[in-house]
C-alpha cells in the first residue's frame, strides 16, 4: 500500500513538473515574440534601419535575449526546432572571415554586428513560431507592417504628421527616405494583399480589409515613380498567376484589374488636384474607389466561391489563362513601347516613368556602370573580398566615370565585394535551401493562398536588389526573415527528438540530454561565444555613439574633446571621430602654438592614414590637416597617397599641385634646386594624370546626364599652378597651352602667367594691361627673379 501511495506520488510530482516547464516555455516564446514584434514594427520608423547606428541599443537587447534562449536551448535540448535553419549563421561567418583584411575596420565591425543581429532574429522567431497561436499571428503582424508603412507615408502626404524627408522630388519614400525601396516594399505588400484575397472561404472583414490595402499600396507604389519596381511588377504578377489554380487565377485577374483600375483613378486625381493646390489632392477620391473596390470585390467573390468550373479538371486549362495574359502583356508593351492607345490613357507622369524604362536612360547606364566597376574592383580581393563597407570607401580607385555613390545599387554585387566570391556562394547556399524548403511547401499545399503570397513578396525584393541596394535596409531583412518563418512554422518538426525530449524529462535526473546531433551543439556553443564578442562590441559601439552626440551638442571645447576621445576608446576604428578631434587640437594649436596640440592632431592624423589607408576622401582630409599644422612632407605623402586611389578629385589635384609649387618655390629660394625640382615634377605629373583622365570622359550637356557628376573639371587654380611650375622649369610654350582658355573664362593670375610666357618667347602683348594686371605681371617678375 505504501509503495503504490510513493509511486502516485512520483507520478504527480513528475506531472507537475512537466506543466510547469511547459508554463515556463509558453511565457518564455511570447516574451520573446512580443521583442521581436517590436523590434520587426518599430524598425522601419528609424530610417528602415538604414544607419549602423540604429543597431547597437537593439543588439544589446537581441543578443542578451538570445544568449538566454540558447542556456535554455541546450539544457533542456529544443535544438531539434531550428537545427534546420542554423544554415543562417554561414551569412555572419562571411563578413567574420573579411574582418582582418576589410578596407574599413568600421564598416566591417558594423557589418559583423547587423548579422549577428539578422540570424539571431530569424533563429529566435523560427524557435517561437512553433507555438500555435504565435504562428497564427505572424501573418497578422506582417499585414499590419506594410499598413503602418504605407499609411504613414498616406498622413504625411495630407500633412496630417511630419515625416522628415517622406517625399523628395515629388517621389514617395516614406518611412526609408529612398523611393526606390519605399516602392519596392509597397510592391510586395500589394502582391501579399492581392494572393491572399483568392482564399476560398476569406471572411468578409478580411476581404474588406485586404482590399482596402492593396489600394493604398498600389497607389504608394505608383507615387515612388520606382522604374525598377515598374519593370519587374508584370514578370512577379504573371508568376502569381501561373502558381495559383485556375479558380483562383480568376480571382486574381479580376481583382488585380480592379485595384490597379481604382489606385490608378486616384493617382491621377492627386496629381491633378496637387497641380491646383486642392488641400487633400485625392482624398476624397480615394475613399470612393475604396469604397467601390471592396464592393466590387466582395460580389465576386460571392459569385466564384460556389461556382464549380467543368474545364477546370483539364490539366491544360491552368496554362491557358496564364498563355493569354503573356499575349496580352507582349501587346501592352508594344502599345507602352510605341505610345499607342494604353498608353495615352495613363497619366503624363506615368507615361513619362514607363517611358524611360530602357538601358540608354542616364539612370540604366549609371547603373551598368556601376556594375561593371564592381566586377572589375572584385578582381582586386576575389576570394575574402574588403569586408562590410568596402565599396564605399573604395570605389574612387576603381570608378571609370566621376559618379558618387556609396553604394552598387545592386545587393549581390555589395555582397561580392564585401564577402567575396566565396561569401556570394554560402549567401547562394543559404537562401537556395530556405527557397528550396519554400517551394517544397508549396508543392504540398499548392491551393495555400498563404504560400503563394509569400513566395510573390520575396520575389518582388529578391528581384529588385538586382538594381538597388534594398539588402542595406534591416526592415528589409526583418520582412525577408518574418516572411520564411511565416512558411517555415508550418513545415513538420522532429516528432521523434520531441518525444525523446518528453521522456527524459519525465526523469528528473537528466537535465541535459545528449543526443545524436552533437554537432549542433558545439555550433550554438560557437555562436555563443561569437555573440558574447558582439554583445561587447555594441555596448562599446553604443557608449561611444552616445558620447559623440553629447560632444556635437557641447558649446566647451574641453569637455567637447573629453567626450570625443571617450569615443576614441569605444570605437578605435571610427575616422570620423578621429577627424572631429584633430580638428580640435587643430584650432587648439592655432590659438596657443603648443607644441603637444600638435603632436596629438599628428598621431591622430597617421591613425587615420593606417586605419582606411585607401579611402581617398579620409587621405584628401588628412593631408589638409598636415598642410594646416605646417607639416608639409606628411601632407604631400597623403596627398599623393590619394590621388593614387582618386583620379576624378578636382580639388585633390588643384591642392596637391598648389602645395607642391609653393614647397618648390621656397625651396628654389634656398637654393635647394634638386627638391625643388622633384617637386615641381611631380605637380607637373599630376596636372597630366587630371588632364588624362578629364579626356576619358563626355563634357557635353548630354555627356553630363549618363553619370552622377563629381563636378570633375581642371581649375582656373590648378591651372595657374601649373603654368607656374612650367615657368620655372622655363618651358614657356607649355604655359602659354596651360592657360589657353577662352577669354571671358581666363581670370587675371591666367592672362599675367600668359603674358609672361609670351614675353619670354619674343612675342609681343599688344594688348592694353589694366592695373591689377600689371601688378600680378610684376609680382611674377619679382618671384623669378629670386629664384
Amino acid at each position: 500500500m505504501y509503495d503504490l501511495f510513493f509511486a502516485f506520488k512520483i507520478f504527480i510530482y513528475q506531472i507537475n513538473n512537466r506543466i510547469h516547464f511547459r508554463r515556463q516555455v509558453k511565457l518564455m516564446k511570447w516574451f520573446v515574440f512580443m521583442c521581436l514584434s517590436l523590434i520587426f514594427l518599430i524598425s522601419p520608423f528609424q530610417e528602415g534601419l538604414y544607419y549602423s547606428a540604429g543597431y547597437y541599443s537593439l543588439g544589446l537587447i537581441l543578443f542578451i535575449i538570445f544568449l538566454v534562449f540558447l542556456i535554455r536551448l541546450l539544457t533542456r535540448n529544443e535544438i531539434h526546432l531550428i537545427k534546420k535553419y542554423l544554415i543562417i549563421l554561414l551569412l555572419p561567418l562571411c563578413y567574420i572571415v573579411s574582418l582582418p583584411f576589410s578596407e574599413s575596420p568600421k564598416g566591417a565591425w558594423d557589418s559583423v554586428l547587423k548579422w549577428l543581429f539578422y540570424s539571431s532574429f530569424f533563429i529566435l522567431l523560427i524557435w517561437t513560431a512553433s507555438k500555435p497561436k504565435i504562428k497564427e499571428m505572424l501573418p497578422h503582424l506582417f499585414q499590419f507592417s506594410g499598413a503602418s508603412i504605407a499609411l504613414s507615408m498616406i498622413f504625411d502626404y495630407y500633412g496630417w504628421v511630419n515625416y522628415p524627408h517622406a517625399i523628395e522630388s515629388g517621389r514617395f519614400g516614406g518611412v526609408f527616405q529612398y523611393a526606390n525601396t519605399f516602392g519596392m516594399a509597397m510592391a510586395l505588400f500589394f502582391f501579399y494583399c492581392l494572393v491572399n484575397l483568392t482564399e476560398e472561404k476569406i471572411p468578409v472583414k478580411k476581404l474588406f480589409l485586404q482590399t482596402s490595402l492593396s489600394l493604398i499600396y498600389f497607389v504608394c507604389m505608383i507615387q515612388s515613380s520606382s522604374r525598377g519596381v515598374m519593370m519587374f511588377f508584370p514578370l512577379i504578377w504573371l508568376a502569381g498567376l501561373l502558381l495559383l489554380p485556375v479558380k483562383k487565377q480568376l480571382k486574381y485577374i479580376f481583382y488585380s484589374f480592379i485595384s490597379i483600375l481604382a489606385a490608378l483613378i486616384v493617382y491621377q486625381s492627386m496629381i491633378k488636384e496637387q497641380s491646383i493646390k486642392v488641400h487633400y489632392p485625392g482624398f476624397i477620391l480615394l475613399i470612393v474607389m475604396m469604397l467601390i473596390s471592396n464592393v466590387m470585390i466582395f460580389f465576386i467573390n460571392r459569385i466564384l466561391i460556389n461556382r464549380t468550373f467543368p474545364f477546370v479538371m483539364n490539366k491544360w486549362t491552368r496554362l491557358a489563362l496564364p498563355a493569354a495574359i503573356v499575349v496580352i502583356f507582349i501587346l501592352g508593351f508594344l502599345d507602352l513601347r510605341y505610345h499607342g492607345i494604353v498608353y495615352h490613357q495613363l497619366p503624363v507622369q506615368l507615361q513619362d516613368r514607363l517611358g524611360s524604362i530602357n538601358l540608354s536612360t542616364p539612370t540604366a547606364e549609371n547603373r551598368l556602370t556601376f556594375f561593371k566597376d564592381a566586377l572589375t574592383m572584385s578582381k582586386s580581393s576575389p576570394i575574402i573580398g574588403f569586408g562590410g563597407g568596402g565599396w564605399g570607401v573604395i570605389y574612387h580607385e576603381f570608378q571609370t566615370f566621376p559618379y558618387i555613390t556609396n553604394k552598387i545599387h545592386n545587393g549581390y554585387l555589395e555582397w561580392i565585394i564585401d564577402t567575396g566570391w566565396l561569401g556570394f556562394l554560402l549567401f547562394l547556399t543559404v537562401f537556395g535551401r530556405f527557397f528550396f524548403l519554400l517551394i517544397h511547401s508549396y508543392i504540398k499545399e499548392k491551393s495555400s493562398s498563404l504560400k503563394i503570397s509569400v513566395i510573390l513578396a520575396l520575389l518582388t525584393i529578391f528581384l529588385h536588389s538586382f538594381v538597388d541596394f534594398d539588402f542595406s535596409f534591416g526592415t528589409v531583412w526583418f520582412l525577408i526573415f518574418w516572411l520564411f518563418a511565416i512558411v517555415f512554422s508550418d513545415l513538420p518538426k522532429d516528432k521523434q527528438a520531441e518525444t525523446k525530449q518528453l521522456k527524459k524529462l519525465a526523469n528528473k535526473k537528466t537535465i541535459i540530454v545528449v543526443d545524436k546531433p552533437g554537432k549542433y551543439r558545439a555550433i550554438l556553443i560557437a555562436y555563443a561565444c561569437i555573440l558574447i564578442i558582439g554583445l561587447i562590441q555594441s555596448y562599446r559601439f553604443l557608449t561611444a555613439h552616445q558620447y559623440y552626440a553629447q560632444a556635437n551638442f557641447s558649446k566647451d571645447n574641453s569637455m567637447k574633446e573629453l567626450l570625443i576621445q571617450k569615443a576614441i576608446g569605444r570605437d578605435p576604428s571610427n575616422i570620423n571621430y578621429m577627424l572631429d578631434l584633430a580638428n580640435i587640437y587643430l584650432g587648439q594649436f592655432r590659438r596657443t602654438y603648443g607644441v603637444e596640440y600638435r603632436k596629438k592632431a599628428e598621431q591622430l592624423v597617421e591613425n587615420i592614414g593606417n586605419t582606411e589607408p585607401h579611402n581617398s576622401m579620409a587621405l584628401y582630409q588628412i593631408a589638409h590637416l598636415s598642410e594646416l599644422l605646417g607639416n608639409n612632407d606628411q601632407a604631400l605623402k597623403y596627398f599623393n597617397q590619394a590621388l593614387r586611389v582618386d583620379h576624378f578629385n578636382s580639388s585633390l589635384y588643384q591642392d596637391s599641385i598648389i602645395l607642391k609649387v609653393n614647397m618648390a618655390i621656397d625651396y628654389r629660394i634656398d637654393h635647394n634646386v634638386e627638391k625643388s625640382n622633384n617637386l615641381i615634377n611631380s605637380a607637373i605629373t599630376d596636372f597630366q594624370q587630371e588632364e588624362l583622365w578629364y579626356g576619358k570622359i563626355d563634357h557635353s550637356e548630354a555627356g553630363k546626364k549618363f553619370y552622377y557628376n563629381r563636378n570633375f573639371y581642371i581649375t582656373p587654380s590648378t591651372q595657374y599652378y601649373t603654368g607656374i611650375a612650367y615657368i620655372i622649369k622655363k618651358d614657356y610654350s607649355r604655359v602659354v597651352k596651360v592657360t589657353q582658355v577662352p577669354k571671358d573664362e581666363m581670370g587675371d593670375n591666367l592672362h599675367a602667367l600668359r603674358i609672361l610666357a609670351n614675353e619670354k618667347l619674343g612675342i609681343k602683348n599688344e594688348i592694353a594691361y589694366s592695373k591689377s594686371l600689371e601688378k600680378i605681371i610684376e609680382n611674377l617678375r619679382n618671384l623669378l627673379q629670386k629664384m
